[in-house]
């Protein structure tokens, strides 16, 4: 596959549920930065979540 076609095709529906789960995440670790500093957040992030 054409590594630009790849890129821009629209997400799957899979990819789609892990995208909101990543965004999710990601907002709660700057939450968790932005309120209880660097260890606890780089400790959420590092922690088994799933999917």
């Amino acid at each position: 596959m054409d590594p630009v076609a790849f890129v821009l095709r629209s997400f799957t529906k899979q990819e789609r549920g892990e995208l909101n789960f990543t965004l999710q995440h990601g907002l709660e670790a700057i939450r968790i930065l932005l309120l209880e500093g660097f260890d606890k957040s780089a400790t959420y992030v590092n922690s088994a979540k799933k999917i």
